[in-house]
């Protein structure tokens, strides 16, 4: 057996079966997609822009939103996952 598989096999005894390894930390830029790819979500499900006049999570995916539209630099990163035209220039 090989160090690798030695070692590797030290992972299959009962003491280590509930190592899990972490999970992956997420970035600026996966937020944001995360973030725009809700908006598209919302927009999917009720065919229109989420609204600041509505519920608490309605006015936040807005105001996430209009944060995008007046940021050059996010709408050039998020413009590929735009189907429904949410980005254009209003």
């Amino acid at each position: 057996m090989t160090w690798d598989e030695e070692l590797e096999s030290l992972f299959d005894l009962p003491m280590f079966e509930d190592v899990r390894l972490p999970a992956p930390k997420i970035t600026a830029d996966g937020r944001l997609e995360q973030s725009f790819m809700e908006i598209v979500a919302f927009y999917e499900v009720h065919n229109r822009e989420p609204q600041l006049t509505a519920s608490i999570n309605e006015k936040l995916l807005a105001r996430t939103l209009k944060s995008i539209r007046e940021n050059p630099h996010k709408k050039k990163a998020l413009i590929e996952l735009d189907r429904f035209d949410l980005l254009k220039d209003m």
